[in-house]
């Protein structure tokens, strides 16, 4: 297939040409989305025995169909589906768990830039494909800032903190509050297209 239209054959947007990235799906989805499901599996007996029932999974805003579309995010497809099939398994965890009281939830850790850590003198390329990510983003009306990976865990491990069993099961991007400048010390989750307090 071709990526622009002529009169033999049909349009196939860039998006589902093969790109490097696909050539990693396997790996993404493995890691991404079974991962959620094995690792909780390994560590229930240490969670059943601790004091606080509270699971956390890392999950993306990429993997959010109503995000996908309010950004108008038309990359990274293999990335944001292993990212959606990891919010389905963290909910069906938060379902099964939720009459031993555990809170079981997805959060995002926001647009954290890990290119400095790669190397000694970081990863230009990938800060180049960072800068592209938070143009698209603000063309789509999302003021996003960029955050360091200790602020990312900071506003993280706050929002762990105070998981409450009406967050179980939900998407909560704590790391909104950072990146859009919404009122302090809320959690914030990304239901249908608009940005709602939880």
């Amino acid at each position: 297939m071709t990526s622009t239209p002529t009169s033999s054959t049909r349009y196939v947007p860039p998006l589902l040409h093969a790109t490097p990235a696909d050539t990693h799906s396997p790996h993404q989805f493995k890691t991404n989305a079974l991962g959620v499901v094995h690792t909780v599996r390994a560590f229930l007996p240490l969670l059943r025995a601790a004091p606080t029932r509270k699971i956390a999974v890392v999950a993306s805003e990429g993997g959010n169909p109503a995000f996908v579309r309010k950004a108008a995010l038309g990359t990274m497809a293999a990335y944001g589906m292993s990212k959606g099939a990891a919010l389905v398994a963290t909910t069906k965890w938060a379902v099964a768990l939720a009459p031993e009281h555990f809170v079981v939830a997805s959060l995002s850790p926001g647009l954290v830039d890990t290119t400095g850590t790669v190397g000694p003198a970081g990863d230009p390329a990938a800060k180049a494909a960072l800068q592209g990510l938070v143009d698209t983003f603000r063309r789509s009306g999302f003021p996003v800032k960029v955050l360091t990976p200790e602020r990312s865990v900071a506003l993280l491990l706050k929002a762990v903190d105070g998981l409450k069993p009406k967050h179980n099961g939900r998407f909560l991007a704590p790391t909104l509050e950072a990146n859009l400048g919404v009122v302090r010390g809320k959690i914030f989750s990304l239901i249908g297209p608009i940005l709602m307090a939880a």
